[in-house]
Order: C-alpha cells, then structure tokens, then sequence
C-alpha cells in the first residue's frame, strides 16, 4: 500500500474549475454575502430516515438564511433509496426563497469553483457527503459534516462533525461562516489529503515496483 494523496487534488491544485465570475453568474449568487453549499444522501442502512434528517438539516438551513444573511446552493442527493424524500424536501425549499438555488447536479468543474468561492470568501460546505471532507480542505474552506455517513473517514481541521440536530448544525454553520480565527487555521492546516501531486507520486510507484514479483501476487484469505 502507497500513500499517494487524493488524485482530484492534482486538478484543483493546477486551477482546472470554474472562476469566481462563472460561478456567480452560473448560480445567481451574490459574492459578498455568505454562501451554504449542501448536499445531503440517504444513509442507505437506514432510509427510512431520510425525510426526518432532511427536515432538521432544512430547519437549519433557514435559520442560517434568516439569521446569517447566507445564500443556499443545494443539489440533489444520489439514487439511494431515501433519496426521493430529499428531493421533494429541497424542491420545497428552493421554491419557497429567491436566494436558495437547486441544481440535480453541479458537475465538478462548477463544484470546486463554488468551493474556492466559499473558501474564499466566507462561505461553508454542509451535508454528509464524502467530498465535505476529501475535497474542502484544498479550498481552505469550512465544512460540516452531519450524522453517521462518515464515520471513520479521515478528516482535517476544518471539518465539524454534529448530529443530526438543527441547533448543532446552525452552530458549526455560524462558527464557519463568522469565526475568523477558525478559519485561519483551516488556512493554515495541512491538508490530510495531499497537496496535489498524487499523479506524480502513483506514476513513480508503478516506474520503480517489480510488478513481476511472486509476492506480490499471493491473495490470503481470512476466515
């Protein structure tokens, strides 16, 4: 096993996603007020949950849009069962607020550019998806990170985990948003997912391993 970092990281690193200016006017969004960029799956062990946990994290959400000022870009949730609980739950949402937008999907390009505008400026990335944690911390951005989906994940400095509640949501939304020491140590944290070279570092493995060595061919099974 080789360590080699988060290959994503490469592209972000040499500045392959969408500029400020593209992301504004893709999603309508105003750069000096405070952006929420969320995402929230179906914990496919338990989803019949998933209409519950969405309505706590909406609850949140609209307490962060009324009281912090922010705007909201939410996207869908993946297929898993549960999901079209979300989807109703966030249409709802989005429909009610001109300053929350809804999108199936940003694409990564957009994505990352959102996250480099709310590392930037002072906005936080929200939900329980894997790239609030493996993505966020190359945008020197806040991120919150609800409920059990990910658990055990390897995590740096600006990820807050909560539970599923609305006042501990709001909280680490507020302290990401507001907290200016906060995020500059997140500014100056390493990332625990590499700085951007694990192309490099994958192709010099494969350049110096003996791929013909008999040991690395032996699979053992445990029982």
């Amino acid at each position: 096993i080789h360590t080699v970092g988060f290959p994503p990281i490469d592209l972000i690193r040499a500045g392959d996603f969408a500029p400020a200016d593209e992301v504004v006017a893709a999603l309508g969004i105003d750069p000096a007020r405070p952006v929420i960029l969320f995402t929230q799956h179906p914990i496919s062990t338990t989803p019949e949950a998933a209409g519950q946990e969405i309505t706590v994290c909406i609850d949140a959400l609209e307490h962060a849009r009324t009281a912090l000022g922010a705007q909201i870009v939410l996207t869908h949730p993946n297929g898993d069962v549960g999901s079209d609980a979300i989807i109703a739950a966030l249409t709802g949402f989005a429909e009610k607020h001109d300053d929350v937008v809804l999108r199936s999907s940003l694409g990564r390009r957009l994505y990352h550019g959102l996250l480099a505008v709310c590392g930037a400026g002072n906005g936080v990335c929200v939900g329980n998806s894997s790239s609030g944690l493996k993505e966020t911390p190359a945008f020197d951005c806040p991120a919150v990170d609800i409920g059990p989906r990910q658990t055990g994940r390897l995590r740096g400095v600006n990820v807050a985990h909560v539970p599923v509640e609305p006042e501990a949501i709001f909280a680490a939304i507020r302290r990401g948003i507001t907290d200016a020491e906060f995020r500059a140590q997140i500014r100056a944290a390493e990332n625990p997912y590499g700085q951007g070279d694990a192309g490099p570092r994958i192709a010099q493995v494969l350049r110096e391993i003996d791929l013909e060595d008999p040991a690395l061919l032996p699979k053992q099974t445990v029982l």
